[in-house]
């Protein structure tokens, strides 16, 4: 039998029940399902470096397959209106997996199950409360979905013509990308939307995707916050291999900004002028580097990723006081507080700077040497 595993470093743990881990946050909670005493497979959440005991709880039946990271507790007087206003509630953690949906209270360990109508399945889940999935119908086919949290509402995304399947394998953690893949018959193709329904089409239709004569991307069930994509294609001889799609730059600056506006409204729901300068400097260097100033255009950038740690540390000092606020001490207090680190952002500056062509922007925003991240 598989045992669920843990790795961080050079730690190794592990479940020692028959177990799978589908999913990891930024806190290093980890979400899965194993063998219950009752013969059913449960959902479980795991703190594996927590030293608190007990650190493993079982959700009850059910198929946890992913779960995002702790939402920000937010005070009656500072709720914000905005394209985000809908997002996870306040101070929970969501954990989503097949019909099931779990929002965990991480201080007392309240937990609220829900179900949705049967032959829903949902697979990831972002940090602005949604979560993507498929949903069968009694036809026979099945329609790729988006689950909203706080309304508690499924909506579909929209197929494009000809195609009558499609499922939604992932979505970006702060942005609305989804992405997955679409089908008729036998012929699979990759296919990625917005979270509000409305397709964006075959990554193969980006300007600037080149692909091998006979080779075809069939799903793509990662994605990242600029729209990279991860995931399947097939070669002209039928073979099955792994791809990665990088969209260009002038692409992907749309993307990194709307998750950094959603990292704001998350995390830290106040105007600020470093944010727009913040905003201002990616543009000024994306259009330095359209004009061929490389040396500008990196010296741009690194101005971006200072103003963005200086952001950073106001947000995550505010998210130390409002946790505590809230009862939060100790190891928890640190745990609760590491998704005010902006880490996917701070992943997606480095990866925009790489395709400008700085060097060492992964090194000035802290994401190096892994190891030790």
């Amino acid at each position: 039998m598989p045992h669920a595993f843990f790795m961080s470093g050079k730690t190794i743990k592990r479940i020692t029940l028959p177990s799978v881990a589908f999913g990891v946050n930024i806190s290093g909670w980890v979400s899965g399902t194993f063998r219950a005493n009752d013969g059913l497979l449960h959902g479980f959440l795991w703190l594996p470096l927590s030293k608190r005991r007990p650190n493993f709880a079982d959700l009850g039946p059910g198929d946890a397959r992913a779960l995002a990271d702790l939402a920000r507790p937010r005070r009656a007087a500072s709720r914000s209106v905005g394209p985000y206003a809908s997002g996870a509630p306040a101070g929970l953690l969501t954990i989503v997996g097949g019909p099931t949906i779990w929002l965990v209270n991480p201080l007392n360990g309240k937990t609220t199950r829900r179900t949705l109508p049967e032959g829903t399945f949902l697979q990831s889940a972002s940090n602005t409360g949604k979560a993507s999935g498929g949903q069968d119908h009694l036809d026979g086919s099945r329609s790729p979905v988006v689950y909203d949290v706080a309304r508690d509402r499924v909506r579909p995304l929209t197929l494009p013509a000809g195609r009558e399947d499609g499922f939604a394998g992932g979505i970006a953690r702060s942005s609305w990308f989804v992405a997955g893949s679409t089908s008729t018959g036998t012929d699979m193709r990759a296919h990625f939307w917005w979270s509000n329904g409305r397709s964006l089409g075959d990554p193969t239709s980006l300007p600037g995707i080149e692909l091998t004569k006979g080779f075809g991307i069939t799903n793509t069930p990662a994605v990242a916050d600029t729209g990279l994509l991860a995931g399947f294609g097939m070669t002209a001889l039928g073979r099955q291999e792994g791809v990665i799609v990088y969209p260009p730059p002038y692409l992907k600056l749309p993307r990194l900004l709307e998750s950094f506006d959603a990292y704001i409204f998350l995390q830290y729901p106040k105007h600020s002028r470093r944010a727009n300068a913040f905003r201002r400097k990616l543009k000024r260097a994306l259009k330095q580097a359209n004009r061929n100033r490389k040396a500008a255009a990196c010296r741009t950038m690194r101005s971006a990723a200072n103003t963005f740690l200086d952001i950073q540390d106001a947000i995550y000092d505010d998210a130390v006081d409002l946790w505590r606020s809230e009862g939060a001490r100790g190891e928890r207090l640190s745990d609760f507080t590491r998704s005010a680190l902006g880490i996917e952002i701070r992943q997606a500056i480095a990866e925009f700077g790489d395709e400008l062509g700085c060097k060492g922007l992964k090194l000035q925003l802290g994401l190096l040497p892994v190891a030790n991240f």
